[in-house]
């Protein structure tokens, strides 16, 4: 979700126990307590990292509530599948994952989370200074290296978003484009000089820098944005964190108690250091990230 997305591991590594996980909560759905219900959390770290991170989010639900709430971790392939089943009112997703579920199940957006730098991020097209690009024309014919192409946007939408406004085609107009889960692979993999051009979410490149294992100036940054209050370097402009999703279907009585009670959430409190948050607001406009959709025509909206 940050930094913290760069230390995705191998997702390979995770299927088994992530086919298991997803077996016992649809077993459980077969037979729900009156009261439970479930909560999923987009799965960007591995099952058992996004377990020890979100778990004691829901433990304090279930105390708030009153009612057991249970975690799901989802991989980001998995989330518009499972909103569609009617079995998991409530999603924690990457705001472009959320836009697609909002757009095809009419979802309610009940709040976005804040992170310990605020509650918006971007996306960073990069290169070295030994590979000569300084603009976005140098870049054409040059390979490139990006987080999954289906990633939270500032992992690979964002940027292309910004790059089509300039005329400039990700899959046509790039030599060669590569997709891994990694982020800091990426960002390494550039360095070392495999790739020409890299593309990850802000803070990734900070996050290597603060580990010793990059400098700043390893790196120059395509259509670097001056924004002293931005803690990061960015591309593109900044576009809404994850989201908190209410399915439709949802008790409205829930919808609103657990609205409440995300909102209260202090951001000193052994749930929100655990979740590496600052807590959750009032959710921010959706009409952005459905037009980065829209603009690319990305399914469901590719036939607008």
């Amino acid at each position: 979700m940050n930094g913290l997305s760069s230390r995705v591991p191998d997702r390979a590594r995770y299927a088994g126990l992530f086919s298991g996980l997803l077996l016992i909560a649809v077993l459980s759905w077969s037979r729900p307590a009156a009261a439970d219900f479930t909560v999923s959390v987009e799965d960007i770290r591995g099952s058992l990292a996004t377990i020890a991170q979100w778990q004691p989010l829901t433990e304090y639900l279930t105390r708030e509530l009153g009612e057991k709430v249970t975690l799901l971790p989802l991989v980001t392939g998995k989330a518009q599948e499972v909103a569609g089943g009617g079995h998991v009112p409530f999603m924690i997703n990457n705001p472009i994952v959320t836009a697609k579920v909002h757009v095809q199940f009419h979802s309610t957006l009940v709040a976005s989370l804040i992170m310990p730098w605020g509650d918006q991020f971007a996306g960073v097209i990069f290169t070295t200074p030994a590979t000569g690009i300084k603009t976005v024309a140098d870049m054409h014919g040059k390979s490139m290296i990006s987080h999954f192409f289906a990633s939270a946007g500032g992992g690979h939408f964002f940027q292309r978003y910004h790059l089509h406004r300039q005329g400039f085609e990700v899959f046509r107009d790039f030599g060669s484009v590569k997709e891994v889960p990694r982020q800091d692979d990426i960002v390494l993999a550039v360095r070392a000089g495999v790739f020409d051009v890299g593309m990850c979410r802000t803070g990734i490149i900070e996050d290597l820098v603060r580990k010793g294992r990059a400098r700043m100036d390893d790196f120059v940054v395509i259509d670097k944005v001056d924004d002293p209050a931005y803690p990061f370097v960015r591309s593109t402009r900044l576009y809404p964190e994850w989201y908190v999703a209410a399915m439709p279907g949802a008790d409205a009585a829930t919808v609103a108690r657990m609205k409440a009670a995300l909102l209260r959430l202090a951001p000193d409190s052994a749930t929100a250091r655990s979740a590496e948050i600052k807590g959750f607001e009032e959710p921010l406009p959706i009409e952005p990230l459905v037009e980065v959709l829209k603009t690319l025509k990305i399914p469901p909206l590719d036939k607008e």
